[in-house]
């Protein structure tokens, strides 16, 4: 069975972390929060922004490895609009929408959430997110990504993440990309079960050999072959509500998958919103970028919408 990964977005935060208790068990937590269930032998991942609007990579990082999204709204807020941006950059066109006073049709056409349900109440969002079932991906790439690792008495080092395609198997060999240090897969669990081996969407937890828990940081990806880089030269695509252009020379962070990293963006001219051109973006360090994800440009500091581009990894 596939199992998946659901997100929760709203600017509520109490709503937000209402809906997600719905949806599982509440596991680790800390700017995001992960949720976990086993809904008829299927295993569940629920993600939630534990501190949006204050952070807004915790939004960045939620809608990345959503499957599938839960938007709740009562009203249309600033925050509102930044998550339907966020979620429209990365192309999270599968989920639904509940709330009563939003003129959803308004707020979302034009972006990927036109094709999202709406749905009458938290509990009908509930019971679509669980039986959505991703779309299977080429699983040739394997693509694992860290979230959290730290050192377990008695097992060694151990490292928990989240699996964007592909396959974790036990005695696996894989690089820790950005860097240049591979881990050998000891031992595989998912939800306090031991297994052989997780695939695509899987919530996962490995004791492995080879690195120290504090060299595995969080946005680390796990494969065979990732692409890396420190400067990407790519078209920057605008987002459409950006209340100023992106400026040649200005300095933005960047976002690929669960990495944000500060660097800078070179181009023949101002980029407007809705508008395209094609850039260098030089990063502080390396990224990993795996192929096919996007990158999102952001403005950290800005007093409004933060997330204000999108170009291919």
């Amino acid at each position: 069975m596939t199992n998946s990964v659901i997100g929760v977005f709203s600017p509520d935060e109490e709503k937000r972390q209402h809906i997600a208790s719905m949806l599982g068990k509440k596991g680790s937590a800390d700017d995001i929060s992960l949720y976990n269930t086993n809904f008829g032998g299927k295993l569940v991942t629920t993600v939630e922004p534990t501190l949006y609007p204050k952070k807004v990579e915790a939004l960045a990082f939620c809608a990345y490895l959503a499957d599938y999204c839960i938007v709740h709204a009562d009203a249309l807020t600033p925050e509102l609009g930044e998550i339907i941006v966020t979620l429209d950059l990365l192309g999270k066109d599968r989920g639904c929408l509940v709330g009563d006073n939003v003129d959803w049709d308004m707020f979302c056409k034009g972006t990927a959430l036109e094709k999202y349900e709406r749905v009458e109440s938290d509990e009908d969002a509930k019971q679509k997110a669980l039986a959505f079932v991703p779309e299977q991906k080429d699983a040739t790439e394997t693509v694992a990504v860290i979230d959290h690792a730290f050192e377990v008495k008695g097992v060694g080092s151990v490292a928990l993440g989240i699996i964007k395609s592909g396959k974790l198997k036990v005695h696996d060999k894989l690089q820790a990309f950005p860097s240049d240090s591979f881990v050998e897969i000891r031992s595989i669990q998912m939800q306090d079960k031991n297994f052989d081996e997780a695939g695509q969407s899987d919530r996962f937890g490995i004791a492995f050999k080879g690195m120290k828990s504090d060299d595995l940081g969080r946005g680390m990806v796990l494969s065979k072959a990732c692409p890396t880089a420190s400067t990407v030269a790519a078209e920057l695509e605008v987002a459409r509500f950006c209340k100023r252009p992106v400026e040649n020379g200005e300095v933005m962070h960047f976002c690929c998958g669960m990495q944000m990293v500060p660097g800078k963006i070179q181009s023949e001219g101002p980029i407007a919103a809705g508008k395209k051109m094609k850039v260098t973006a030089t990063f502080d360090r390396k990224m990993a970028l795996p192929k096919g994800e996007t990158v999102l440009a952001c403005r950290l500091n800005e007093k409004g919408l933060r997330v204000v581009g999108r170009m291919p990894a």
